[in-house]
């Protein structure tokens, strides 16, 4: 549905909007103790409503206005400056008619009223759009040339020319100061919701980029690890190291398009019973040494990582350390803050530079799955001839 009316302010807009009334109503006030002699001296003067209705437009008014803004009332605030704004205009309109005899004897001077417009100005400018303020400005220069002439005749023409000239410099500085101020005010919010909106796409795409990353892992580490387990088997009866591997595959995938559920913090020791059980699943005949000297607690996302990184080392170590008096370890130390995964094996080893860029193995699962976790890292050595080792890290203190 097509939305209309104006865009609510921004952050900055609304702050500059309510500093500037509060000086607006400060303003109002010293005016008034500045001219309460003029005021009291014409009042005499006037019709009581005129009277009345001019103290209350331009002294409660921006008071009222005020206190709007105090109460965080953005409603309450546009209305005070419209009805401020407005209010000037009718005034100097009906100055003739608020006064009794429609005119002010010399003694009583020149209408008080005139000396204030300029607030009057930058009460339009943060209320009206830009042209419109300038617009304001000059329609209440040619009021106030006007109200002098028929309220004070004896005015001369230049004199009230000059006033109007004054009045309108005056207006010009205090409605161009407020406009510039709203301008990069308004500049801030569009650069602050520009820099929110890019925030929100880098966050998303970085999302999608993880989650891209880790489905590639999952492909590699269960639907070919699986293929090549099959490949090896016999042609008898089923591998059930492969159907179980299968399994496990599906529940995964099943798991990436189910909705996510928070899930609680993993201890240290749970953490060691699941790559211990992960261990002799893989390889019965791995020896697995672990040390938990703390209570580090790591996010489920973090654990999972981890147990899939070591997964993915110690199938590749099944696959290509070799078949016959191949020793492997997998060592766990949880520490404070800290832990450390080494998975290492005596085997055929491999030379880390000759191995394409496009081979997804270790670089993949192990590799670039720790590096996109935050507190995350891994080390891959491996000489021909001398096996391997990988050893996977977190830190707490990194993760934020």
């Amino acid at each position: 549905m097509k939305q209309s009316g104006r865009a609510r302010p921004g952050v900055t807009e609304r702050r500059f909007t309510r500093t500037m009334v509060l000086c607006l109503a400060a303003t109002a006030v010293a005016f008034g103790a500045v001219v309460t002699g003029p005021i009291l001296t014409q009042s005499g003067f006037e019709t009581p409503l005129w009277a009345v209705a001019s103290l209350l437009i331009v002294f409660g008014s921006p008071v009222a206005t005020a206190v709007a803004a105090l109460a965080g009332s953005d409603r309450g605030v546009r209305a005070g400056l419209v009805l401020t704004s407005a209010g000037f205009v009718v005034l100097l309109l009906t100055l003739e008619l608020g006064l009794r005899s429609g005119t002010l004897p010399p003694e009583a001077g020149a209408p008080w009223i005139l000396g204030i417009t300029p607030l009057a100005a930058a009460t339009a400018a943060l209320v009206l759009p830009p042209l419109a303020a300038w617009g304001y400005s000059l329609a209440l220069a040619a009021l106030v040339a006007v109200a002098r002439m028929l309220a004070f005749p004896e005015s001369i023409a230049d004199v009230a020319l000059q006033d109007a000239l004054v009045a309108l410099l005056l207006q010009s500085v205090f409605a161009g100061l407020t406009l510039a101020t709203l301008r990069a005010a308004r500049s801030l919010d569009a650069a602050a919701t520009a820099a929110r909106a890019q925030a929100v796409a880098d966050a998303q795409a970085e999302a999608r980029a993880r989650e891209q990353r880790h489905t590639d892992a999952l492909i590699h580490d269960t639907v070919l690890a699986t293929l090549l387990l099959a490949a090896r088997g016999s042609s008898g009866a089923p591998d059930q190291r492969a159907a179980e591997l299968a399994r496990r595959g599906l529940q995964q995938i099943e798991q990436l398009a189910a909705p996510t559920v928070a899930a609680g913090p993993v201890g240290g020791q749970e953490l060691v019973w699941r790559v211990q059980a992960l261990t002799t699943d893989l390889d019965p005949y791995a020896e697995f040494v672990w040390t938990v000297a703390s209570e580090l607690e790591l996010p489920a996302m973090v654990a999972d990582v981890v147990v899939d990184a070591v997964a993915e080392a110690l199938r590749n170590s099944l696959q290509h350390a070799g078949a016959e008096g191949v020793a492997r370890t997998v060592v766990v130390d949880v520490r404070d803050r800290e832990l450390h995964v080494a998975v290492l094996d005596d085997g055929a080893g491999f030379d880390l530079a000759a191995v394409r860029p496009d081979r997804l193995g270790i670089r993949l699962s192990v590799t670039e799955r720790l590096a996109a976790l935050a507190g995350g890292r891994a080390l891959v050595s491996s000489q021909p001839g001398e096996g391997t080792s990988v050893v996977i890290g977190w830190r707490a203190d990194a993760a934020g």
